[in-house]
C-alpha cells in the first residue's frame, strides 16, 4: 500500500518525510552488458512537480558528466533543489549493454502532477517506450521531445497521482560513416565512391544515400548496405572540377544515422 501525500501536512511533517525518502538508495535496475555499445558522459536532469499546489515550482535532481556503467546514474542524493519541500524521486538507470533507460520511483509512492526527464548525450538522441507504469494504471499525457543534443520525457496528469511503477525506454546505438574510396576512374570523369559504416551488434543494415554536388549540379545514388556494412556506387559522366561527396547513412531500428562528407577534384 503506498503513502499518498496530504498537502495540508505541516511543513515540519513534510520536510520529515522527505528526509526520510531520501534516505533509501533504489536497487539498481542494470543489466550486465552483454553488448559494445559504449555510451560516453552525459547529463541527467529530473523535475518533479505539483504545479497545482504551494508554489508550483518542481524538486529538481540533476547529475553532470557521468559515465554510465553498473548501477543507478542519478539517485535520491541528487537533489539540488526543493523549494517546495516535496518528498520522493525518481532514480534514472542508463544501460549501455541493453540500450535500455529504466526510471524507478521511490517506492513509498509520493503523488506528483508532472514528470520530467532530460538526458543531454551525443549517443542517445533517440527514446522509444518498452513499456511505462510510472503512474501505475493512470493515463498521464506523456510527449518524448528529440532537441539538438537532448531527449526529453514529460508525463502530465491533472490529478495528483502516485508514482508506482517502472518506465523502461529504449535508445539506438550510434553509428559511423567513412569513406574507404573516393576516385576518378575511366572511362571518362567517373567516380568510384565506397563508403563503410560501423555500430555496434548487430551491425547496421540499410540503405546509403550518396550524392555528389558541384554549385547547381547534383547526383545522387541510393544503396543498401552489404553484410559487411559497406556500399559502393559509381559515378558516370561528370563535369571537370571539383565536387563534394556526402553519404548519408539512414539508420535502421537498432543504430542512428551518420554523415560524412569529401571533397574530390577532376581533371
Amino acid at each position: 500500500m503506498f503513502t499518498r501525500f496530504t498537502r495540508t501536512s505541516v511543513a515540519g511533517a513534510v520536510l520529515a518525510l522527505a528526509s526520510t525518502a531520501l534516505v533509501a538508495t533504489p536497487t539498481s535496475q542494470a543489466a550486465t552488458p552483454t553488448a559494445t555499445s559504449a555510451v560516453g558522459a552525459l547529463d541527467i536532469r529530473v523535475e518533479l512537480n505539483l504545479p497545482d499546489f504551494r508554489t508550483g515550482s518542481p524538486k529538481v535532481f540533476e547529475v553532470t558528466g557521468v559515465t554510465p556503467s553498473a548501477g543507478v546514474e542519478l539517485t535520491n542524493l541528487n537533489e539540488i533543489s526543493n523549494p517546495d519541500g516535496w518528498g520522493g524521486w525518481l532514480a534514472v538507470d542508463i544501460q549501455p549493454g541493453t540500450r535500455r533507460v529504466v526510471l524507478t520511483p521511490d517506492p513509498a509512492g509520493w503523488d506528483f502532477q508532472t514528470v520530467k526527464v532530460r538526458i543531454t548525450s551525443p549517443d542517445i538522441r533517440r527514446l522509444s517506450v518498452v513499456s511505462d507504469k510510472l503512474f501505475g494504471d493512470a493515463s498521464p499525457d506523456r510527449s518524448i521531445t528529440i532537441g539538438s543534443n537532448y531527449v526529453e520525457v514529460n508525463w502530465s496528469i491533472a490529478d495528483s497521482t502516485n508514482l508506482t511503477g517502472l518506465a523502461k525506454f529504449k535508445f539506438p546505438a550510434t553509428s559511423t560513416t567513412k569513406v574507404t574510396q573516393l576516385r576518378q576512374v575511366a572511362p571518362g570523369r567517373s567516380v568510384r565512391a565506397s563508403v563503410k559504416v560501423t555500430g555496434p551488434k548487430p551491425r547496421p543494415g540499410g540503405k546509403v544515400d550518396m550524392v555528389l554536388t558541384k554549385g547547381s549540379a547534383k547526383v545522387k545514388k541510393v544503396v543498401k548496405l552489404t553484410k559487411k556494412g559497406t556500399a559502393t556506387a559509381l559515378f558516370k559522366k561528370l563535369k571537370k572540377g571539383k565536387w563534394t561527396f556526402t553519404a548519408t547513412y539512414r539508420g535502421d531500428g537498432q543504430h542512428l544515422s551518420s554523415t560524412v562528407t569529401k571533397n574530390i577534384e577532376l581533371f
